[in-house]
């Protein structure tokens, strides 16, 4: 769901202080004084004085009303949803789920360990958004183990070679290479970055989820690219890895994929599609 940065300031002193001093306190308490004013004194005078209504009895009938009208709204009707909805701050649900069919310039997956004629989850990925140079596919980061970083090697090796004979060009980096291009700068070539995790790191979901979000800073800085044109693969890796990927996309607008695979009797995978996951809801650290 996208946020409303306008509510937000006004709701949330953290965002803009100022937009939250003039209009949340200063502003609203002004409006709602006057109306106030407005309603209870002046139209009770002018009741009392027109038609001989007990001012004070005027008052205290208007504060019941209100009160019960307040009570009825947030209990017995959705106006509580409605709110939270126009805050940006909507339960945790999954908003859809859809089979991925378009593809996105960049990819955040995990290799998973290679095994001899079958394509790993990443792969599959890769080559969905790539589509042998039809895609949109640019940029990839792929966060590897310590024990799938051979295989993932030559499955690159493979596609760097497949990228030359088709004639685009395919740039394979690790962390400690020079950044990526900007988007405005790579025409039709791919670009992948490996990134081995150390082995202490693997079941941390943590610090998975923070290698994530810097992931998404470092590509807005490096590349241009936003949040909603870039898609975070949770199928490969560890549990943890899985889950540090998740609680990363909970921001809006970071979608989600995973591969759905279907088993046939003896347990062999019979078939596989890309899902499409949209989050619908913003998870905060604990501090």
């Amino acid at each position: 769901m996208q946020r409303n940065p306008v509510l937000e300031a006004i709701a949330d002193p953290t965002k803009n202080f100022l937009a939250f001093l003039l209009i949340g306190i200063f502003g609203l308490g002004i409006i709602s004084g006057g109306i106030s004013n407005l309603l209870l004194e002046t139209l009770g005078d002018w009741l009392q004085n027109s038609f001989g209504i007990n001012k004070i009895l005027f008052q205290l009938l208007v504060v019941g009303f209100i009160s019960l009208l307040i009570l009825f709204s947030i209990y017995f009707t959705n106006l509580a949803r409605r709110i939270r909805e126009l805050l940006g701050h909507e339960e945790i649900q999954i908003k859809n789920i859809l089979e991925l069919t378009d593809t996105f310039i960049g990819l955040i997956a995990i290799p998973s360990l290679g095994r001899p004629g079958k394509k790993t989850p990443a792969e599959l990925a890769i080559r969905h958004h790539w589509k042998q140079g039809r895609g949109k596919l640019r940029y990839c980061w792929l966060i590897c183990t310590p024990d799938a970083l051979d295989s993932t090697r030559e499955f690159l090796q493979v596609l760097k070679q497949e990228c030359i004979d088709d004639q685009f060009g395919c740039e394979i980096y690790d962390q400690t290479n020079h950044p990526f291009p900007p988007i405005t700068q790579i025409g039709t070539s791919l670009h992948i970055r490996l990134m081995v995790l150390d082995p202490r790191c693997i079941n941390d979901p943590n610090h998975i989820r923070e290698l994530v979000d810097g992931l998404y800073d470092t590509a807005n800085q490096q590349t241009g690219l936003t949040s909603p044109e870039i898609i975070a693969d949770y199928t490969g890796g560890t549990k943890s890895m899985t889950a540090g990927i998740v609680l990363a996309c909970t921001e809006p607008n970071r979608p989600l994929q995973y591969l759905l695979s279907q088993y046939g009797a003896n347990g062999e995978i019979t078939a596989s599609q890309l899902m499409k996951v949209m989050l619908s809801y913003r998870i905060r650290a604990v501090r």
